[in-house]
């Protein structure tokens, strides 16, 4: 939905949604969000007033602003102001991680990557996935895991083995929370299920394409919906497209 320079999409059904917002003055006026705000800011600079302190965000700044919190943003120039903002309903995360301050980031680097991301891929697991990894590496506290994750990682590990060619629903094969269920599995593996799936796949699809298979075989072979999607994920992988890969292996 767009209106008044204001553009809403939602993400992660009643979970997460993106907020582009350019020259709009709603945001003059105290006020607070239920869910977790974490953006960018794209143009222009802002001081967001807090109970206590006044932050000053400019181009380029990494924002989190945590559920509840009052603030209040006065852009310098509302003609030269645009964010981007992710909106998170903390049952996304649970009691898991911890989020009770104001920050501008030192490195929004890693929200432009998720961001960018959302141009890359529909895939609401895939995003989901990354939105996991990214609130684990800016949360206040993570350090509340249990002990037990090492043994539920390797039996997550396991069982992507040995079906990694299907489309697998690791949640309900393990009765897990999906929160809880990759961040178990990054935890032992630092990546995802989703990630470590598609390793498999493309470790595989490097020995078809040696046995000069061709590509279109080995993209429906391996479960990709299209050799457009095939291509972009084994470069991305591999930093050759399936053709060049061919190309390089025959010579």
């Amino acid at each position: 939905m767009k209106e008044n320079g204001i553009v809403f999409t939602s993400l992660v059904k009643d979970m997460v949604e993106l907020k582009k917002c350019s020259r709009s003055p709603q945001s003059y006026k105290n006020h607070m969000h239920h869910e977790l705000s974490i953006g960018i800011i794209r143009e222009g600079s802002t001081k967001v007033s807090f109970p206590g302190e006044t932050i000053e965000f400019v181009k380029g700044d990494g924002v989190i602003i945590p559920p509840k919190l009052s603030h209040m943003c006065s852009p310098d120039d509302v003609e030269h102001w645009r964010f981007d903002m992710l909106y998170i309903n903390p049952r996304f995360y649970g009691q898991a991680l911890t989020f009770e301050k104001a920050v501008r980031l030192s490195n929004p680097e890693l929200i432009e990557d998720f961001l960018d991301l959302l141009n890359e891929t529909s895939s609401q697991e895939y995003i989901e996935e990354r939105l996991i990894e990214l609130l684990e590496l800016l949360s206040e506290d993570n350090s509340n895991i249990e002990s037990n994750d090492d043994s539920i990682g390797e039996q997550l590990k396991s069982y992507i083995e040995m079906h990694w060619l299907e489309k697998i629903k690791l949640e309900e094969q393990f009765n897990m929370n999906r929160f809880a269920m990759i961040r178990c599995f990054r935890k032992s593996f630092n990546t995802t299920p989703m990630a470590y799936q598609l390793e498999l796949k493309m470790a595989e699809a490097k020995k078809k394409l040696m046995q000069e298979e061709s590509i279109l075989d080995v993209c429906y072979e391996l479960g990709f919906y299209d050799q457009a999607h095939f291509t972009k994920e084994f470069k991305k992988m591999n930093g050759l497209t399936p053709i060049a890969y061919q190309e390089s292996v025959r010579a």
